[in-house]
């Protein structure tokens, strides 16, 4: 019938998805990037950036299980959110560049994905981006709770704001 599952429709929507958050986002094997939210699609991210060459990948959640599940997969840290401030952990971070020199995540990441449609995820991604560099904040779902102020970390931090909606 017409309005039977099809699972191979399903299974390439997802792949069409996924793809097309890492083909907007445009890494680079240097980029800084955190991805907000601990579920399927984010482990899909996870091992796509992996296999791109980018090692410095954050996995930001609510739940222990599966923030260990993206360490395994490749996620250089994780950090569950109810229990620490991702910002504060990020900021006081040091990582290495692709050169094998220390270097300081303060100044902010280059990517952030928001794979949770969530307000909260969204204000907190912003917050996370490199400011004046065009660092790019990544939207894949659609946020429906009430507006918030994004203007301060907009203004100051001049993101390139991505859409990486479903097609």
């Amino acid at each position: 019938s017409y309005h039977k599952f099809n699972e191979k429709n399903q299974l390439a929507n997802i792949i069409k998805y996924f793809a097309n958050i890492i083909n907007r986002s445009q890494p680079t094997p240097n980029s800084k990037i955190a991805i907000i939210g601990d579920g399927f699609i984010s482990f899909l991210i996870i091992s796509s950036l992996i296999s791109m060459g980018i090692r410095n990948i954050i996995l930001i959640g609510h739940h222990d299980s599966r923030l260990k599940i993206g360490k395994t997969i490749g996620a250089d840290i994780t950090i569950n959110s109810n229990k620490e401030d991702p910002y504060w952990v990020i900021r006081n971070h040091i990582g290495e560049n692709l050169e094998g020199e220390s270097e300081p995540w303060l100044l902010g990441l280059d990517i952030v994905i928001d794979t949770t449609g969530s307000m909260s995820a969204l204000q907190l991604g912003a917050s996370l981006l490199k400011p004046k560099q065009r660092a790019k904040l990544v939207l894949t779902g659609f946020y429906s709770e009430e507006p918030f102020s994004l203007g301060h970390y907009l203004v100051n931090r001049g993101p390139e704001i991505v859409v990486a909606f479903p097609s």
